[in-house]
Formats: structure tokens, C-alpha cells, sequence
């Protein structure tokens, strides 16, 4: 089981165990009390998320400390930043019978009206639709999407400096190559195999006619491979995530 990294004592945990450790972590702790003198911060209210991909939940997740009063245009960014743009496409968030998209088709809203559905924008601020225990949905990317299942793990009053703060994330997965068993460093969604830095030249002579689609590489995503989604460098922007220590 792949393990994941706490964003404040740096130490690493298996995804069983690394929900119980950050809610107590001393640096944690230690960090909490720290902005809260040197920026006289206010307590507010926070949720506690748990972000995950359904059918690969012990491979990729998060673990985030968002603002209350953050929307869920706030949320939808952050996934983008850190977890799923690739190109642009369309995210919607899906709590109980009630779907939240950026900008609404007047043409769709129209529809589901007519269906009893209701569409509403995501400008609604987290604190009026979230609770302890809620678990909801979010895709991105309508035609070849990525689904994600959020869980509100905890409702608390703490110092926040940011907005979205990162609390715990996995490793990046190691896989092995289809041809060698060597760790894998390039994933071919046309042919679903995984590629070694020394198996890519062999395969990128017998697929010629896509190599450039798979020359990007593994990301740590969930998205990891579909339309054309590979290695990106977000370290810039996951940074602007992560607790200042």
C-alpha cells in the first residue's frame, strides 16, 4: 500500500495511519501556534477534507485544511492546480441532489428543471453546504473524466493563514515496467503499458505514431494518463498550498 508524507514533520505514514497522526502531529501543533502569535490570527472555522479517486483511494489522496468561508470555486482550483488540469475542461461538485458548476448552460439548467435536478454555481461558500462525516463528489473533464469522492473528515475553529492548506499527501505510486519489471518512469495510455527510461526508446520505435502523447511521463494524479496528462511540474503551484513553517 503506497504510503504518504506529512506536510509539517516530513515523516512518512501508511494511508491507515497518517489521518490519526497529523490531527495530533506536534509540528502541527507547533505551526498552528506559531501563526497564530507572529500574524495575530484570529480563529475561525476550517473542515478537514479527505480527497480521494474511488477505485484507486489507496494509491492517490489529500488531506486539506480549508477555510470555511472558502467557496467551492476555492476547492475546484485547487484540484486543478494540483491534482487535474490538463486542458481547460468542465468540473462540476455533486452534493446530495444538488450539482454546482462554475458558469451553468442556460440550455442545461433548462433541462434539469424539466427533470426535478437543481444546478446551482459554485460561488456558495463551503460553511452553508458542508458537515462533519458529508461525502460528496467532483469531476472534471466530461468526456474522459476524472472522478473524485471528497469526505469531510472534521469541523474545527483554528488559526487558517491561507485559504487551502495541504496537511498530507501520497508518495508518488512506483510502478514496473510492462517489458522489464524496472521501475517505470512513462505510462502509454493508448497501449496501457508502463515504460522504463530504458524500454521507452524500444517502444517509442514500434509507436512512432504517438510517442510524443507518452513523452511527458508518470504524475503524481489521479488523472495520471488520461488525455494526455503526464509529468507536470505544479510544484509551483501546490507551494502556494503548503503551511508556511
Amino acid at each position: 500500500m503506497n504510503k504518504g508524507k506529512c506536510y509539517f514533520c516530513g515523516k512518512e505514514f501508511a494511508k491507515s495511519t497518517i489521518e490519526r497522526h497529523f490531527l495530533c502531529c506536534k509540528q502541527r501543533q507547533e505551526y498552528l501556534q506559531k501563526i497564530s502569535e507572529s500574524k495575530n490570527l484570529t480563529p475561525k472555522e476550517v473542515f478537514i477534507l479527505n480527497i480521494y479517486p474511488p477505485h484507486l483511494k489507496s494509491l492517490y489522496w489529500l488531506y486539506i485544511m480549508v477555510d470555511a468561508n472558502a467557496t467551492l470555486k476555492d476547492l475546484d482550483k485547487f484540484l486543478r492546480d494540483v491534482w487535474v488540469e490538463c486542458c481547460g475542461h468542465l468540473s462540476e461538485f455533486k452534493i446530495g441532489d444538488v450539482l454546482y458548476q462554475e458558469n451553468p448552460d442556460p440550455d442545461y439548467l433548462s433541462l434539469c428543471y424539466m427533470t426535478g435536478k437543481s444546478v446551482k454555481t459554485m460561488k456558495e461558500k463551503l460553511k452553508n453546504i458542508l458537515s462533519e462525516k458529508l461525502i460528496f463528489d467532483y469531476e472534471y473533464d466530461f468526456g474522459s473524466t476524472t472522478h473524485l469522492k471528497i469526505k469531510v473528515i472534521k469541523k474545527d475553529v483554528l488559526p487558517q493563514e491561507k485559504k487551502i492548506i495541504i496537511l498530507a499527501r501520497n508518495l508518488p505510486p512506483i510502478y514496473s515496467c510492462s517489458y522489464c519489471d524496472k521501475k517505470a518512469s512513462y505510462f502509454c495510455y493508448h497501449c496501457g503499458n508502463f515504460i522504463c527510461n530504458e524500454c521507452i526508446k524500444k517502444h517509442s520505435s514500434t509507436h512512432s505514431d504517438y510517442v510524443e502523447e507518452i513523452a511527458n511521463g508518470l504524475a503524481n494524479s489521479p488523472r495520471n494518463g488520461v488525455c494526455g496528462y503526464g509529468f507536470q511540474d505544479n510544484s509551483h503551484k501546490e507551494k502556494k498550498y503548503l503551511p508556511t513553517l
